[in-house]
């Protein structure tokens, strides 16, 4: 459960916050459906959406008033009432996107797991091909949670990261990896040194990070094919989208010039 809200007077109404996790797990039961019927009197129920579902016909939603989440997450959804407001909503503003002078050490930054789902190949890829292209150019990433649990292929996320990009390591490419999901705080700190966000994700709910990126300032790399809500709440002027390892390429190269010619000027 993600919370439960009840006011002490006895007879008003309460709402209960299930996670998607929780419901997708327990929606199918006869039971668990039960349980809510009796207490429908007293309270709403809702389900805070954190991830991307293409097909949620398979969903009991009978006794749900209340979907947290954006229109494009789950984009059949229909006949559910959707209230746009996720983890994303409330990201403290005043960590990210303040007035501090801050040098800007990295062109490029990500942020990721060892998740195949995160799609690193391409990160590394575009990287890469960056490098080759700009010797010069700064790459920073940040690989949050690692001991994060893994699935078939995640394994391979080291060994692809010193096929692509060992031999770069200090002089292009800085990986900084964290134990534990890091403090907000810490992720802005990188963030506001950087100058582009690359997200090389393809599927996902809310993605913070990319909010997270534009309180910074920064613009955002989405791939062209990205299902989710990545995008919700960021500029479309800060919003530019790849296709290829090509056309990211050419579009971070784009913004660093652009912003070098603005500084001349």
């Amino acid at each position: 459960m993600v919370f439960k809200l009840k006011e002490f007077k006895e007879n008003s109404p309460g709402v209960i916050i299930f996670s998607h996790k929780e419901f997708i797990k327990y929606s199918k039961f006869k039971s668990f459906n039960n349980i809510l019927e009796i207490y429908k009197k007293h309270y709403y129920f809702g389900v805070h959406w954190g991830a991307s579902y293409e097909n949620t016909t398979d969903f009991n939603f009978k006794n749900i008033d209340i979907n947290f989440c954006y229109e494009e997450q789950l984009p059949d959804l229909k006949d559910q009432e959707i209230f746009p407001y996720t983890t994303r909503s409330f990201i403290p503003s005043t960590i990210f996107n303040n007035d501090e002078n801050i040098e800007k050490i990295y062109d490029v930054v990500n942020v990721t797991r060892k998740v195949n789902a995160k799609f690193n190949r391409d990160l590394f890829n575009i990287s890469r091909e960056l490098i080759l292209n700009y010797p010069n150019i700064k790459i920073l990433i940040l690989v949050a949670n690692p001991n994060y649990v893994k699935s078939n292929f995640d394994h391979l996320f080291d060994e692809n990261y010193e096929n692509f990009l060992g031999s770069y390591k200090s002089k292009n490419v800085e990986l900084i990896t964290f134990n534990e999901i890091p403090k907000q705080e810490l992720v802005a700190k990188y963030l506001k040194k950087s100058k582009v966000f690359l997200f090389t994700s393809r599927k996902e709910g809310v993605a913070k990070v990319t909010a997270e990126a534009a309180l910074c300032n920064l613009p955002v790399l989405i791939n062209k094919k990205f299902f989710g809500g990545a995008r919700a709440g960021i500029n479309s002027n800060f919003l530019f989208e790849y296709d290829s390892i090509k056309s990211a390429v050419k579009k971070i190269h784009d913004f660093l010039n652009d912003e070098k010619l603005n500084k001349e000027d």
